[in-house]
Parts: structure tokens; sequence; C-alpha cells
């Protein structure tokens, strides 16, 4: 019987996610407003007035995508209402994508 030659395995490489443009308006908002620790933290309502056309909904599910990534973290709450801040990864990520692109403090 002839043998079966082996497949070579092919490393499985993962895709980093994409970080949108509203992401990057978050990012970006959060930055410049001074947001990057748990005492400053802000609510999701306040982001939401600050970026237009969008829902707190939206604004929530983006906010839990970048938390997964590690760009923002949650502050203290405020009642009921969560509060968010960039992380240190945030501002590391302003700083390479989205300040390098011509969006910094005047964009």
């Amino acid at each position: 019987m002839p043998e079966v030659p082996k497949v070579p395995e092919v490393p499985v490489v993962q895709k980093e996610p994409e970080v949108s443009k509203l992401d990057a308006m978050i990012i970006k908002w959060l930055f410049q407003n001074d947001r990057t620790s748990k005492f400053r933290a802000v609510k999701v309502a306040d982001i939401e007035l600050n970026i237009k056309d969008k829902k707190d909904n939206t604004i929530y599910k983006r906010l839990t995508f970048l938390h997964k990534l590690g760009y923002v973290e949650r502050g203290m709450k405020d009642g009921r209402y969560l509060r968010f801040y960039i992380t240190d990864n945030g501002i590391n990520y302003y700083y390479k994508e989205i300040y390098q692109e011509g969006e910094g403090e005047d964009g």
C-alpha cells in the first residue's frame, strides 16, 4: 500500500480585530477629554452627547468591543450607570494610529 504524503501544517494567524471609525472617535474623545482614570471615567450618555448621530446602545457596544481589546476600562459606577476611561493601551493606540494619521489634537 503506498504511503500517503503528509500535508505540512499551516500556522493559524489570528487576524487582529479592526477598529472602526466610530471606535477611533471614541478613543480620541476619551483621550482629548482626559478620561484616563477610574475617577475621571465618563458615562456612555456623555460620550453620546459629544459624538453626533450615535445612540447609547451603539456607543455601549463599541465600548464593550474596545474593552475586550484593552483600549478602555470600566471606571467607578455612578448609580446604575457604567463609566469608561481610556487605558494606557488605548493611549498608545491613539498615538500610533489616530494622531499619526492627522487626526490629532486639531483633527
